[in-house]
């Protein structure tokens, strides 16, 4: 993949060089005295083309610093993020805020495109932020905050299972409704078991997994979080459905 990149760069410098080189009949049948050497404006050109670049890619380098900055700021706000997997993401997103604030003084400094193109090089396949590491950090935060909500959906189900325990020592019929809550239990399972994994699953990708086996391995993530999340919907639904229910039972008991 590397190859491709400076191969590709390559190509940028050559079309650069191209468009910054004078055109030989606009200075052929020039006055002598009025005309500057070839040589200083192709050097001129190519010192343009050099800082045009320069500017793109460090513009390039700010936007993945600035999404590091973010990502940063969603781990540390999280509130059900595990600690070892905040520390996990930190540390990565760390070293790559300093190897990319290392490639922008080189950058700042470069004084050919091949050297900025070997720069972009590295900004690129060497971090990957947006390819991996932002989606990364968002499906552990995700995974994280899964388990969460299905730790909350089993209290929920624990509370109506009491409520439900309460009226049948009250001689009320409730097996419907514990029915309800045994079926909102095992959906809640089913969520878990999907969600979970995940962080598990895209912690250890690194930039050079990127990209086979990472867009695969993060696809799969990303549909089983889409699973729990569903799974999730339909245990509130039918934990809903039981509180109803219930009241309805002890409502039309006592009527």
């Amino acid at each position: 993949m590397k190859r491709m990149t400076r191969t590709a760069a390559g190509l940028v410098a050559a079309l650069m060089l191209a468009v910054a080189l004078p055109a030989t009949a606009q200075t052929e049948n020039a006055r002598p005295e009025t005309t500057r050497p070839a040589t200083t404006e192709s050097q001129d050109r190519i010192g343009d083309a050099v800082e045009k670049m320069r500017e793109r890619v460090l513009i390039a380098l700010d936007r993945r610093l600035d999404r590091i900055d973010r990502l940063q700021f969603e781990i540390g706000a999280s509130e059900t993020v595990e600690p070892e997997n905040a520390a996990h993401l930190t540390a990565d997103l760390s070293a790559s805020h300093g190897g990319l604030t290392a490639l922008e003084a080189r950058a700042r400094s470069a004084k050919t495109i091949e050297e900025l193109g070997a720069i972009v090089d590295d900004m690129v396949y060497e971090h990957r932020i947006f390819a991996l590491r932002t989606p990364q950090t968002r499906l552990v935060l995700a995974s994280d905050f899964g388990v969460a909500v299905a730790g909350r959906l089993g209290s929920v189900a624990d509370s109506v299972a009491k409520a439900a325990a309460r009226a049948a020592e009250a001689g009320y019929d409730v097996g419907q409704v514990e029915a309800l809550i045994d079926g909102a239990r095992s959906t809640i399972a089913q969520g878990l078991a999907a969600v979970e994994p995940v962080a598990e699953t895209v912690l250890p990708l690194e930039p050079e997994n990127v990209p086979d086996p990472a867009r695969a391995v993060m696809e799969q993530a990303h549909d089983d979080m889409v699973d729990g999340r569903q799974a999730y919907r339909s245990a509130r639904d039918t934990l809903r459905e039981a509180v109803r229910l219930l009241k309805d039972v002890v409502g039309a008991d006592a009527a």
